[in-house]
């Protein structure tokens, strides 16, 4: 008898009229009832196994990693280099165990400014800790922190922003006279944005996520623009349909639209009809219609540019991205290289219909599609 689908899901038990004429009411729920039995100790017992499993694959990845960090330490060793961590640890290493070099460098420094200090990681508290400690306790040392802890973005370098409630505490501690004045009130957001971050931090307060900053207030603006949020909904990655042997000269392969590419062409449709419907924008005291400078994008990481640039593309939004990237792999200087192409070998129908579709020419699709139907051996023939 087999307790459990090839999926891993248990099956169901057996039952129904078929079986309790064959067996009779009482065996046929004493069938039941120790079939359910079995398939709960396998269970258990598939997931001991698989706990074994996984306990034995983390030691060897441990092992693994122990003995690539030792590799890395050594190659680093003998080409007398330091990374951005050793950097971080022996400064902290100097300044706790000597204190010839903490009291030279606070000889040094009287005044101290630490700005985003809720990106500060542990590491790079105990280092500043001896130093500060220093300069805080002689007479006319100075210490200021800015730091906002909803705005912890490099969790990546172990940035911890409790550290922030950690560092108030203990300054608070070493200068009781001091000033400690918290920012609550915004002057660049809208209300609505207020209201939403309000909503979204007091709730996870109330929940008690992990998430939430710990002594959140409630925050407000004097900003006087009323603004708007809209929340998307969630687009979740679609599988990718299993295929049977297909004949790829006559059958293309199925293709699924990716989360990433839904999300950019809800956002770059939504950005296209801001601009379409002359949203009002206050500026200078007026309005004015919507302008495609005021839209900006901002994502927690660089991974799917090019999808939203492509959508922002496809949808005749103009844009320019900030983010670090090789100019020659870049949409812009695809096109121009597609142009190089054509002008190169004027045959090339595949540069040309680029170049058309580039924001050189702008041709939309159904352009294209005509120039394509058109007679003629080649696309520039067409074209004259």
């Amino acid at each position: 008898m087999c307790f459990f689908r090839a999926d891993g899901e248990a099956r169901s038990e057996p039952g129904g009229q078929p079986l309790i004429k064959a067996l009779g009411c009482e065996d046929a729920t004493w069938l039941g009832d120790a079939h359910r039995a079995l398939t709960g100790a396998i269970g258990k017992t598939r997931e001991c196994l698989l706990e074994c499993d996984n306990e034995r694959l983390n030691a060897a990845w441990y092992r693994a990693g122990e003995r690539l960090c030792e590799i890395y330490a050594n190659l680093k060793r003998d080409g007398g280099l330091l990374d951005f961590d050793d950097l971080e640890f022996m400064g902290e290493q100097l300044l706790r165990d000597g204190c010839d070099p903490q009291e030279r460098l606070a000889n040094r420094i009287e005044h101290v400014l630490i700005d985003e200090f809720q990106d500060t990681n542990p590491t790079q508290w105990l280092l500043l800790r001896p130093l500060l400690d220093e300069i805080v306790s002689r007479a006319g040392g100075s210490l200021f922190i800015v730091g906002d802890v909803k705005q912890s973005i490099y969790g990546f370098r172990r940035a911890d922003p409790e550290l922030q409630h950690t560092a108030a505490g203990w300054l608070r501690r070493k200068r009781p006279d001091g000033l400690y004045p918290t920012m609550d009130k915004s002057r660049r957001s809208a209300r609505a944005v207020i209201d939403f971050i309000n909503r979204v931090f007091e709730d996870g307060a109330a929940t008690q996520d992990a998430a939430a900053p710990v002594g959140f207030a409630t925050h407000d603006t004097f900003c006087k623009s009323e603004g708007g949020v809209r929340v998307f909904e969630l687009h979740e990655a679609q599988k990718t349909p299993e295929q049977s042997w297909r004949d790829p000269l006559r059958e293309a392969r199925a293709q699924t639209q990716s989360a990433a590419r839904a999300e950019a062409a809800q956002i770059a449709d939504t950005i296209r009809q801001l601009e379409k419907n002359r949203l009002p924008i206050e500026e200078g005291g007026q309005a004015r219609p919507f302008q495609w400078r005021d839209a900006m994008i901002l994502a927690r990481q660089t991974t799917h540019y090019p999808v939203f640039l492509q959508a922002l593309r496809a949808a005749g939004v103009p844009s320019v991205s900030t983010r670090e990237q090789n100019f020659v792999t870049s949409l812009e200087a695809s096109d121009v290289i597609a142009l190089l192409e054509f002008l190169r070998d004027p045959y090339r129908d595949d540069a040309l219909a680029q170049v058309l579709r580039s924001p050189i020419y702008s041709l939309d699709d159904d352009r294209l599609l005509a120039v394509a139907r058109a007679s003629g051996t080649c696309w520039r023939e067409r074209l004259a």
